[in-house]
């Protein structure tokens, strides 16, 4: 039976699955999937409660705004400080290179962790 463990993933961004948003903005930088597809998000204790929407690109230069494909809408979640926000995969299938917009400007700068894992 194949497992996770059998399906490696290699995240790009400095060798860590994370994205950061510096202190007064509310941009994040942007994170290489590599092929994965995000499973959930690690807040950090420092977080302002918030909203994120996401950008997504193919060449990391040109973002686009990620939107459900049946109700156009922008993907969000809600993040809080310490949370474990878990998401849809499927949202995130085909995303090269993605970016988190935090709905507020972040009091201080904020390391936000990915889980992320193969496409199956």
């Amino acid at each position: 039976m194949a497992t996770l463990q059998n399906y490696p993933v290699k995240l790009v961004n400095g060798g860590s699955p994370s994205v950061s948003i510096a202190a007064g903005q509310s941009p994040s930088t942007s994170l290489c999937l590599l092929g994965a597809s995000i499973l959930g998000f690690l807040m950090p204790p420092n977080l302002t409660a918030c909203n994120f929407t996401f950008n997504a690109s193919l060449d990391g230069v040109n973002f686009y705004s990620l939107v459900d494909a049946y109700t156009n809408n922008p993907i969000s979640i809600f993040g809080a400080a310490g949370n474990h926000a878990r998401v849809y995969p499927n949202d995130f299938v085909g995303v090269n290179y993605i970016q988190m917009i935090s709905s507020v400007t972040q009091a201080q700068a904020v390391s936000i962790g990915l889980v992320a894992g193969p496409i199956l």
